[in-house]
Formats: structure tokens, C-alpha cells, sequence
């Protein structure tokens, strides 16, 4: 968690701050762990990808 809450700033007195002149960093955001309750099983097999890449590819053709 200290990636998010510190950067180079935090460790510089009140005139040096005032004193910099570069580009202050932006706050960083921690990621949040999604939720597993509600994920959901994906059950994929090759017959239904290989027939999404002809559909995808027909696609394509027809719309040149």
C-alpha cells in the first residue's frame, strides 16, 4: 500500500515544495479486488471459436 499513499513529496519540508518547480505526481488509486460471489464459469470449446472467426471473417468480407 505504500506505492499509493507516498510519493517523492512526502519527503520534502514545506519550502522545498514551494520551492520546486517540476511536475507534481498524480495520486495513485490502490485496485480493488472484484467481487468472486458474483463471477460467473465461461465454458468455451474450439467448435464455437473457430465459428466466431468465420463469422468475424465473413464479416469482414461483406463489409469491403
Amino acid at each position: 500500500m505504500a506505492v499509493f499513499n507516498y510519493d517523492f513529496t512526502y519527503f520534502m519540508s514545506k519550502d522545498e515544495l514551494k520551492a520546486y518547480k517540476g511536475e507534481k505526481p498524480t495520486k495513485l488509486v490502490p485496485p480493488k479486488m472484484f467481487d468472486l460471489s458474483k463471477a460467473e464459469r465461461v465454458f468455451v470449446n474450439k467448435e464455437d471459436i473457430k465459428l466466431r472467426e468465420m463469422e468475424k471473417e465473413a464479416n469482414r468480407l461483406k463489409d469491403v
